[in-house]
């Protein structure tokens, strides 16, 4: 064999082991999104049917999965930091609830309970648009489709954090299988719904989401500058911060006083996130600690959420436990990594890195 081959075998050695290390991160990512942002909250009529929900992730997956890989994807090789991240997640929001599934103009009944009490008492006529109704649906998305999944696939994997999963070829099959996904998702909702939204309501949706793209992609999605090097708060009290602000968003009533206090909660939580991660300390346990705190939070809502018609209560009640149960593990693993760090206060586990920095 010659020294040329063996470089090369080297090469393919070399490569095999980084494809199947990053294979794991993706895949989790693929299934951790459609488990965050549908199944923990325990409402749909597949509740508590294993079979059914391995069969539903087939088709969730794909679409909440493998948007939040493209988003992640986009985020690091254009240099965009959390901001960006979350822009890019309220875009796909206003796109799967306006666009894919059409939710945000619905004005018939879905089968979800409270559906009604929900889009009804803030609904603008002039728009058939529901404040309180899209406010839940385009932040659940931004939270719990995409910023949770992703803030603890890095956490869990930090070394392909700042670093692309996919080459061009895999990122045109991801592209294809979100696409496919939607495509199915809108044909099922219009043959359900007997019609769809009005053209001006489609435009208005793609118009604010090409704004969410395009301040993403601006200077505003860039990683915050690190300015000081304080030591910003424990993972458990951040944890409980976010589990605390998830919690009273989810349990405020539908009304536009509902709807004002979700929003100040989402605007101090943006502004006293973004103050602390301009530390030098400020690392992917913290976002991590923000993840778990709000789906331990997703995952309370869980057992409090109406009843659904057709689901067996002794199924629900097992299905809530199961997620719950590995909330609370969830949890406790990630208040305990944090504590072991600062413990042995390392110099390597203090000292910032660029990759922290990045989504």
């Amino acid at each position: 064999m010659t020294a040329v081959d063996r470089e090369r075998r080297t090469t393919v050695r070399h490569l095999s082991r980084v494809t199947r290390s990053r294979a794991l991160p993706l895949g989790v990512l693929l299934v951790l999104a459609p488990i965050c942002a549908e199944f923990i909250q325990a409402y749909l009529p597949i509740t508590g049917r294993p079979l059914e929900l391995v069969g539903a992730l087939l088709v969730l997956a794909p679409l909440y999965g493998g948007t939040a890989v493209l988003i992640r994807e986009t985020a690091v090789r254009t240099g965009r930091g959390w901001p960006g991240v979350l822009l890019l997640a309220a875009a796909f929001g206003v796109v799967q609830a306006g666009i894919v599934d059409m939710s945000l103009f619905l004005s018939v009944d879905t089968g979800v309970p409270a559906f009604d009490e929900a889009f009804t008492p803030t609904l603008v006529g002039l728009l058939g648009v529901s404040a309180a109704a899209s406010t839940t649906w385009v932040g659940g998305h931004v939270v719990m489709s995409i910023g949770v999944p992703v803030a603890l696939v890095h956490w869990a994997w930090p070394r392909w954090a700042g670093r692309p999963w996919l080459g061009p070829r895999g990122l045109a099959v991801m592209a294809s299988l979100v696409l496919g996904a939607a495509a199915l998702i809108h044909a099922d909702q219009r043959s359900v719904q007997g019609g769809g939204p009005s053209k001006a309501q489609l435009v208005g949706a793609t118009v604010v989401a090409g704004a969410l793209v395009a301040l993403a992609l601006s200077r505003i999605g860039r990683p915050l500058p690190t300015t000081t090097q304080r030591v910003p708060p424990r993972a458990l009290w951040l944890l409980c911060g976010a589990f605390a602000v998830k919690l009273t968003a989810e349990l405020v009533p539908p009304t536009w006083l509902g709807v004002s206090v979700v929003w100040v909660l989402a605007a101090g939580t943006v502004v006293s996130v973004a103050r602390l991660s301009v530390s030098g300390h400020w690392r992917d346990g913290q976002p991590a600690a923000l993840a778990a705190g709000a789906l331990l939070a997703w995952a309370v809502i869980g057992f409090l959420a109406p009843a659904v018609p057709g689901v067996d209560p002794t199924n629900r009640l097992v299905h809530n436990l199961v997620f719950g149960v590995l909330a609370v593990l969830l949890a406790i693993v990630v208040v305990r990594r944090d504590q072991r760090r600062c413990a042995t206060g390392s110099a390597k586990d203090d000292a910032p890195t660029p990759r922290a920095r990045h989504a």
